[in-house]
């Protein structure tokens, strides 16, 4: 849902011709490219803070647990703020790619959901390795397990800290093509 937000937010800005008038008004193209980040960065802090409230709650509401159990569980709170933010980054990147937030989103939702996981499955068929858990929505989603899905997990994902490593490389690679789209814009 946070996805489909940004994608609304930042194909507006194109529909209605506001990038250009911010960039004529002033604002360098560094600037407008760096105020989206900021609003995914802004959503995502939001989604791990709605995720904090809610751990907390059930965690008083139900058996309550230890301090620590609470503080361990808290560090989820911070995976999934880092999991919205890959979200949110590949869908920041297809809105400034294509400009359109129908086609936007309908390539969003289908690279989320069904494009990675068999890019995965092809790579590990042509080689045998479980590369596919390296690919950016992957290696996020699996610092927060779906508990109903489990099943479905081959058991080949790295330790969270290498994940966190792998999908800060991908968080910049996402930046640096989207500061690269913005350059090569036209401003009509």
């Amino acid at each position: 849902v946070l996805g489909i937000i940004l994608i609304t937010q930042v194909s507006n800005e194109f529909s209605y011709r506001t990038h250009r008038q911010n960039i004529i008004d002033g604002l360098d193209r560094a600037q407008f490219i760096n105020a989206k980040w900021y609003n995914a960065i802004i959503l995502s802090l939001f989604a791990g803070l709605i995720h904090i409230i809610f751990t907390l709650l059930f965690a008083v509401m139900g058996d309550g647990g230890t301090f620590s159990d609470i503080v361990a569980s808290l560090k989820y709170s911070f995976y999934f703020a880092l999991d919205a933010f890959m979200w949110l980054s590949v869908a920041l990147l297809l809105a400034l790619w294509l400009k359109r937030s129908g086609v936007a989103i309908t390539l969003f939702i289908v690279y989320g959901h069904i494009v990675e996981n068999l890019l995965g499955y092809f790579l590990k068929r042509m080689t045998g390795l479980e590369i596919g858990e390296y690919l950016p929505l992957s290696i996020v989603d699996g610092l927060c397990p779906n508990i109903f899905l489990s099943f479905l997990s081959s058991g080949g994902r790295p330790s969270c800290p290498i994940a966190v490593a792998i999908a800060c490389v991908h968080l910049i690679a996402f930046y640096l093509l989207s500061v690269r789209v913005i350059k090569r814009i036209d401003l009509k």
